[in-house]
């Protein structure tokens, strides 16, 4: 995981920001941190996390490193700071439902 901080001078718009500085990187968003009074975004991204996120669609099952089942219904989307998904008639953040031990990268849907 990397942390990259970013002092920003426009505060608009900081959930799409953070997105795209993720994006650019090529890496995965896990989540954000804005510390308002210091006009500071930090923005918390993984290259294996990016893998994870591409391989959520809708009818995936996963498995997460506590031995839970999900059945994914929603491609991941920004929500509360984080990377979110709807699986298993719920919301969960997708950190909770990623498992570090699993290669993600060219996993079949």
């Amino acid at each position: 995981m990397c942390v990259q901080k970013i002092t920003l001078r426009n505060c608009s718009a900081i959930a799409t920001k953070a997105k795209v500085v993720a994006e650019s990187m090529g890496t995965g968003l896990i989540c954000y941190d804005w510390n308002g009074e210091r006009d500071l975004l930090s923005i918390f991204t993984s290259y294996d996390f990016k893998d994870f996120l591409d391989f959520l669609k809708p009818g995936v099952k996963v498995t997460n490193k506590y031995g839970g089942e999900f059945t994914i219904e929603s491609e991941p989307y920004l929500e509360n700071c984080r990377m979110c998904v709807r699986a298993n008639g719920d919301v969960w953040f997708c950190d909770v439902l990623y498992n570090p031990i699993l290669n993600y990268k060219g996993m079949s849907q």
